[in-house]
């Protein structure tokens, strides 16, 4: 089902402003490993 829906929302350019700014985040290394995230719960 979700991936039905990403590949659905991925040809219709709704995922391309996201994935623009994780290009940049990453390129400005303002990103972190999941693992420095710290469990909430």
């Amino acid at each position: 089902m979700w991936d039905k829906q990403i590949k659905t929302d991925l040809a219709s350019g709704k995922l391309d402003k996201l994935i623009a700014k994780a290009g940049v985040d990453i390129a400005a290394n303002r990103v972190r490993n999941i693992d420095e995230i710290p469990n909430n719960s």
